[in-house]
Order: C-alpha cells, then structure tokens, then sequence
C-alpha cells in the first residue's frame, strides 16, 4: 500500500468528523536528509487572516516508521478533536525515536519555520500537542519554548523536560522508576492540559498525578483530565478526553 492509498483510506475512514484539507509535504534539511510532515488547512481559509496553529508529534511506532505516520495520528485523534479551533495543524514524522534529540529539534523547527513562512500565523495561538513518545516532545519544548507556544497538551506521556546524552538514562524511564521531575522553571509560563488514563499500562497514573499537583502547587497553570478504562495503546479511544482540551485553549487564547 502507497501513502497515497493510506491517506485514502484514512480520510475515507474519518471523512465525518474532518472537514480541513489534508496536505503531504517533505522538506530537504542541510543534512541532505528530509522531514515528512502533514497538515490539516481549515476549510476556507482566509489568507489574509493570521490562523492559529498546532503542532501534533505522534506516538511511537515498531519497526521501521511508515512514511507520513504524522498524518495517520493526524487524522485519528488530532485533527477531528481540534476541528473546532480552525487552526493550521501540523503533524510531523520523527527522524529518530526521540523528538528531543538534537537532530529532531533541528526538523521540527525547519518544519515551522516553512509552514510560518507559507501560511500567516497567529503567533499568539500556537499549540503544542504529543501522544506519549509524542508527549515527550510535548513536554519538552513548551519548558524550552514558552514564549513561542501559547499552550501545551501532553497525552499519555510522562513529562520529561531534560534531554538526555549518549551517557544518560532517559528522563521518561528514571521518572518511570521515581516519580520526581526537575521542573523547569518556562513552565510557570505556559498553560498546560495533562490526559492520562487511569489504566495507561506504561507509564504509572499516580506518578503523572502526582506529578501534575506537585506542578501546580509550583505555580503553574495547569489542568489534569483523568481517564478510565482505556489502554495506553488505545490511541483513538482518547478522542473524548482530548477534545475537552477545546473549550480550554479558547479561553487561554481570549486571555492573551
């Protein structure tokens, strides 16, 4: 099956709840390497109009990393929950299996940067959103970036705001073991909406609790949605709980 078949297939599938055009791209890096990446634009899109915008990292993947996965969480759980917003959302695929290495970094913003200087942003409402390995990334970049993101929404993820070298263990495995988070201090900066499910398998629901309270007792602005009874892996089954984020972000955004 060719990315063309599969995009078929999947718009086919969730052609109901998507309404925004789904665009394949790639962009060269110096490298010589490229960076494959989709996005949703809203249905009648006014151009001369700055369009909000979010940045969807998906989860992880076994084996070798189909071409354009970005777009298959794209259009499984992102796109539908946040169609609502009318927001430009780009969905990216990892170089590596870490959105936090430096080679990862490097993409992720070529890719912004291209679609920045393609589309006009609304640089006042721009999202970050990741889906466990995703979730990472989310996590990450909104401590480092605060003034870029206007909001975060880590799923199914620990948070993991150190990137770890060669010699290091990585953060989301010693959080995993300890439960403790050498919090970031962007993160007093930036709303942040936390789903995790109670039944998550991976990665230990009262460790993100407890995480998430010892957070917001630090001054963060911070809101916990706890799920039942859906899996880790049960990636769609998230549609719900990541679509209360909606009426969260409109009011993060009215305040700005």
């Amino acid at each position: 099956m060719n990315v063309l078949q599969l995009c078929l297939i999947l718009l086919t599938a969730y052609s109901t709840s998507i309404t925004s055009e789904i665009q394949l791209r790639s962009l060269a890096l110096e490298d010589g390497s490229e960076v494959r990446y989709g996005i949703a634009v809203p249905e009648n899109l006014d151009v001369d109009q700055p369009v909000p915008m979010i940045l969807a990292l998906h989860h992880s993947w076994e084996g070798e990393l189909p071409d354009y996965f970005g777009v298959t969480f794209l259009v499984r759980l992102i796109a539908p929950a946040f169609e609502e917003l009318g927001a430009i959302i780009v969905a990216p695929d990892a170089l590596e299996r870490d959105w936090l290495s430096a080679r990862s970094q490097h993409a992720l913003w070529a890719v912004l940067d291209q679609v920045s200087s393609e589309f006009e942003i609304d640089t006042q409402r721009v999202v970050i959103t990741g889906f466990s390995l995703g979730g990472l990334g989310a996590w990450y970049m909104a401590a480092e970036n605060p003034d870029y993101f206007s909001a975060a929404i880590p799923i199914a993820t620990a948070p993991t705001l150190v990137r770890a070298d060669s010699n290091a263990e990585p953060e989301h495995r010693r959080f995993m073991r300890e439960g403790t988070v050498p919090w970031h201090e962007g993160l007093r900066a930036i709303p942040l909406f936390v789903v995790h499910s109670r039944a998550d398998e991976l990665i230990a629901f009262d460790k993100v609790e407890r995480a998430v309270m010892d957070l917001r007792a630090n001054g963060a602005s911070i809101e916990f949605v706890a799920v039942d009874g859906i899996g880790h892996y049960a990636v769609m089954e998230y549609m719900d709980a990541v679509a209360l984020a909606v009426p969260w972000i409109k009011g993060v955004w009215s305040a700005r």
